[in-house]
């Protein structure tokens, strides 16, 4: 549905609409930093494998994947990724090389 919804509308301002109540955004797609904090909330404190975090952005964000709430976690400092990849750069989320990814205890 989410990818449904991204084909007819490209720019993620996704409205629900009737003719009796004003206008309000459902979600933005493309505004990871509006999401991301309540993915840190939800982890804190914890070290998680990705099929969580994966499952965590299917059901409760407007992402089908979580890596771009991730990708704004690392670039405050708020998250530790640990990679099979010694030379993983960073920001980047390679299912098949994360081992698990820590949630610092404060924000």
């Amino acid at each position: 549905m989410k990818e449904a919804m991204k084909t007819i509308d490209k720019s993620g301002e996704f409205c629900f609409s009737d003719a009796h109540l004003n206008q309000s955004k459902m979600f933005r797609f493309d505004e990871p930093s509006t999401y991301s904090p309540q993915l840190f909330e939800q982890f804190r404190g914890r070290t998680v494998n990705y099929p969580d975090l994966r499952d965590y952005a299917l059901n409760e964000s407007p992402f089908t994947n979580p890596k771009e709430m991730l990708k704004d976690l690392e670039k405050k400092n708020m998250i530790q990724v640990s990679s099979r990849d010694p030379k993983r750069r960073k920001g980047t989320f390679n299912e098949e090389n994360l081992i698990g990814i820590t949630f610092q205890q404060g924000s």
